[in-house]
């Protein structure tokens, strides 16, 4: 997060160091380190991710951020906990998830990559997303229980709910006319489901 004392003047950059040992003495070494501009945005908060080889993903990094103003850089800001260790988790949420009708039995919904870039975990936990699961239902808590379509193919961020088929125009009992449905998804990878990506408020099919 932003400094609370800035010096008189906004913060231009950071630069986030890290390391194996606790005292940083190979930072200059091996480059563990990475400059962010800011500029003009005040944040408040800001966030990378860090690359780790995978044969030393089990060992502790520590870290520091110092931020500079124009006229000179901070002391370091120290992480709580001071170290953490690679590891291979869950998915996060799939974004920008949008559902829109098609029509009156039918619900296009599409969807980003969980992204990294997040401050907010998000990216493939460190192993490929496998499948995306879209579900749909009338209650908010997707409790009816929810409606569901299992998709492998990744590359393909969208999916059809009902509708209508291409090839022969007959008309799919999937979805209620005049009915507002939940729409969320969830990407999973070789350790499980991750945290679904919600479809903002409910999609009416007219």
């Amino acid at each position: 997060q932003t400094p609370i004392n800035t010096g008189g003047d906004i913060i231009q950059s950071y630069v986030v160091e890290w390391d194996l040992s606790s005292d940083f003495k190979n930072v200059e070494l091996t480059g563990s380190r990475k400059t962010i501009h800011v500029g003009t945005d005040s944040g408040p908060s800001y966030c990378i991710d860090i690359d780790i080889p995978k044969a030393s993903s089990n060992l502790a990094r520590f870290a520091r951020i110092y931020a500079f103003n124009g006229f000179g850089w901070s002391a370091a800001g120290y992480p709580n906990p001071r170290s953490a260790s690679g590891q291979i988790a869950a998915p996060g949420a799939p974004i920008a998830v949008v559902a829109t009708a098609t029509d009156s039995v039918g619900i296009i919904v599409s969807w980003n990559a969980p992204s990294s870039m997040q401050c907010v975990y998000g990216g493939n936990g460190g192993s490929p997303v496998n499948k995306y699961v879209v579900e749909w239902d009338t209650r908010e808590d997707f409790g009816t229980p929810a409606s569901q379509a299992i998709l492998y193919d990744t590359a393909n961020l969208q999916y059809l709910i009902g509708g209508r088929n291409l090839s022969t125009g007959k008309q799919q009992n999937v979805l209620q006319s005049g009915t507002e449905y939940y729409i969320r998804v969830t990407a999973f990878n070789g350790v499980g489901a991750g945290i679904p990506g919600f479809a903002s408020g409910t999609t009416l099919t007219v």
